[in-house]
């Protein structure tokens, strides 16, 4: 429990910062009357056709110009990984962490795709969200999207307290749930609390950018919150 109360350092210097205005749309998708899995949600999970073509052509090499006012937001993204991730599943050193300013028009994100541990592993970031899509993972013996989503949590998240989660509706031709918080009184802001999950063949989590500890700024997953992040 100790992590929960030590702040999230810069966990090194950025050479380059890849920086694009992302478009497209959200075709396709069901947005979920939830903080996490409402059109914040569904543009991290889903990415815009421009930002899919950058992750692609970064895949192969070919890199955006950089753009400086985004630096600082790449360590912090890079961070937030490393803590949520457990080492086998963590990004590659050569990842490049792409920066979308306003993408779609609207919310600053940051976004990698890597191979880790045998899985494909995308991650897409706002300023106090993250998410984590998983792609290939081998479950034990899951049968349903909640014991699948349970499966791969374990596996990969570096939590500190057990995971319960439940199922809440649906998500596309899957399902999604929650993490079921313990009773008794607030504490700090965790993402751990904050977890949620869902399964539409790929499984994933989004979660709110929270260490646990003290803290006198307001984290949320607002839309308000989250437009900006970039310099």
């Amino acid at each position: 429990m100790i992590d929960r109360w030590i702040s999230v350092g810069l966990l090194g210097a950025v050479l380059a910062v890849p920086v694009l205005s992302g478009q497209g749309k959200q075709g396709g998708t069901t947005v979920i009357e939830d903080a996490y899995l409402g059109r914040i949600g569904m543009q991290l999970i889903r990415p815009p056709e421009a930002s899919e073509r950058a992750l692609e052509a970064a895949a192969g090499g070919s890199l955006p110009l950089n753009d400086g006012g985004a630096a600082f937001a790449v360590v912090s993204a890079k961070s937030w990984v490393k803590m949520i991730l457990k080492d086998p599943y963590s990004y590659p050193e050569n990842t490049p962490f792409l920066a979308f300013r306003q993408e779609n028009g609207a919310f600053d994100v940051i976004r990698a795709r890597y191979h880790a541990g045998g899985l494909e592993i995308e991650v897409a970031e706002t300023f106090q969200i993250i998410s984590i899509k998983i792609k290939g993972f081998r479950f034990r013996t899951a049968v349903t999207n909640h014991d699948r989503a349970l499966d791969a949590a374990e596996t990969l998240l570096r939590t500190t307290q057990p995971i319960r989660f439940e199922t809440a509706g649906v998500f596309e031709k899957g399902e999604w749930g929650r993490q079921v918080q313990s009773p008794g009184p607030p504490g700090w802001p965790f993402w751990e609390d904050e977890l949620r999950w869902w399964d539409n063949g790929e499984i994933g989590f989004i979660t709110l950018k929270a260490a646990g500890g003290p803290t006198q700024g307001v984290i949320s997953p607002s839309e308000g919150m989250n437009l900006h992040w970039f310099d």
